[in-house]
């Protein structure tokens, strides 16, 4: 849930199953014939990616299709995602290792194969995994989630059945992390982080002229609720925050357990349009570092989703014609007896966010959670509570009307906007859980000034 401000979260993932080979349907993907996963641009179309999920097992483990090492595992929580996964089409065969002091190679794995979307039961030989069997069943009561392949024993049953392997292994070396900000505008920009984006707990400000390119440093310790926005003029006098923001809990690059959330958040308002993507290095490893999983809201279970997203398919986007236009939508969509001239108190008399009455220059958009809580007369508590989800309304069950609302709808439903978070508990429309080594870029395309 979100109010404002993003409340303090380190993610740790779910594992469906221990020592589970994984079907995650999901949206978008499509895999070369070498295997290297590419993304669709509408990952509206249905299919999957398959997974190999270890839990509790020894660690850590390398995950080689061919020659190619596809997935590095030095986490119980972590998947090793090996790209797409098509019904009946996909095909190919995993060789899992892992350093074993008691092995006489100092190494012990198997293989398992996967032909014509199936998983192969018949093969036979020391080289390939034991105790294997194939499950497909819904999760938690929905279907089209995840279609496991999993050992049948024991961990401690497991191991032993695996024969030493010859090998040569180390750990994959992977970039620093970084947030990279595009300016992709004529306007000069201030980037404003909050104090906990600093090491020293200092707010910081930026400025990013019209064109440029800023990179950020994730912290090795990593952040809690680090929250970037970006700003063109001063603010308004008066004014409460109406910006889009950027959030991020990053873990210490050491935090083996836990995995970083990301999202872009309008839930106070927005004042641009841009996109979220992952940086995939060329130099390091970065195999797992496209995937995004879909976080969900506690009280509204989900499918666990798998995405693999990039520049051309963003894990978040938001590009409505116009800021104003979308601006001007939303304030003659929403329900006059609460939002109206006679009951906003905003110098535009309206959702617009105005520089001052004299010029009237359009500077961002309020959401009805800012509106609500600061700029409506007679002050209603009742319905500040709606749209903040708070009092009576603090679960997703009870937090209806803001859901529902058309601020909330016109942002969801725009055809050029995905992934944005528009209100407190839009979790499992826009929150994501990545691994911890991944950097981000966010482009800044249009800006509201």
């Amino acid at each position: 849930m979100k109010s404002g401000l993003k409340k303090s979260k380190l993610i740790t993932l779910l594992c469906i199953s221990v020592f589970s080979l994984a079907v995650a349907a999901c949206n978008g993907g499509s895999t070369s014939s070498a295997g290297t996963p590419t993304p669709d641009e509408d990952d509206t179309k249905r299919s999957g990616y398959l997974g190999w999920i270890f839990g509790g097992a020894h660690l850590p483990l390398w995950v080689y299709k061919g020659s190619t090492l596809v997935a590095y595992i030095d986490s119980s929580n972590q998947n090793a995602w090996l790209g797409e996964y098509k019904n009946a089409t996909s095909d190919g065969t995993y060789e899992y290792l892992y350093q074993d002091s008691s092995s006489s190679t100092g190494y012990t794995g198997c293989n398992v194969q996967v032909k014509n979307g199936r998983f192969v039961t018949t093969n036979t030989g020391a080289q390939w995994c034991k105790g294997v069997v194939a499950s497909f069943d819904s999760i938690n009561g929905q279907t089209g989630n995840e279609n496991t392949i999993q050992f049948a024993n024991a961990s401690s049953d497991l191991f032993p059945m695996m024969p030493p392997v010859t090998a040569s292994l180390t750990a994959p070396t992977y970039a620093s992390r970084t947030l990279t900000i595009n300016n992709n505008t004529q306007t000069n920009l201030t980037l404003y982080f909050t104090a906990s984006c600093s090491t020293n707990g200092s707010a910081t400000t930026q400025p990013l002229n019209a064109e440029s390119t800023y990179e950020w440093m994730v912290p090795s310790q990593g952040v809690i609720s680090c929250n970037i926005t970006v700003q063109a003029l001063q603010p308004p006098a008066g004014a409460y925050s109406y910006n889009t923001l950027f959030e991020i809990t990053a873990p210490g690059i050491n935090e083996l357990n836990v995995f970083t959330n990301v999202d872009v958040s309008m839930v106070n308002g927005f004042n641009m349009s841009y996109s979220l993507y992952p940086k995939l290095p060329t130099d390091t490893f970065s195999a797992q570092l496209g995937y995004f999983q879909r976080d969900t809201s506690p009280n509204k279970p989900t499918p666990q989703s798998i995405f693999l997203f990039n520049k051309e398919n963003p894990a978040s986007r938001f590009k409505p014609t116009g800021l104003q236009t979308i601006c001007d939508s939303i304030n003659t969509a929403m329900p006059p007896s609460v939002f109206s001239a006679t009951t906003i108190t905003t110098t535009s008399g309206g959702f617009e966010v105005w520089q001052n009455l004299e010029s009237q220059t359009f500077v961002g958009c309020y959401s009805p959670l800012t509106i609500t809580a600061n700029f409506l007369s007679p002050a209603n508590q009742n319905v500040k509570d709606e749209y903040n989800c708070a009092g009576a309304y603090n679960t997703y069950q009870t937090c209806t009307v803001a859901e529902s609302s058309p601020y909330v709808q016109l942002i969801h439903s725009d055809p050029n906007t995905k992934n944005a978070y528009a209100y407190p508990y839009d979790d499992s429309y826009a929150d994501f859980s990545i691994d911890r080594h991944t950097s981000l870029v966010w482009d800044i395309d249009d800006f509201a000034n």
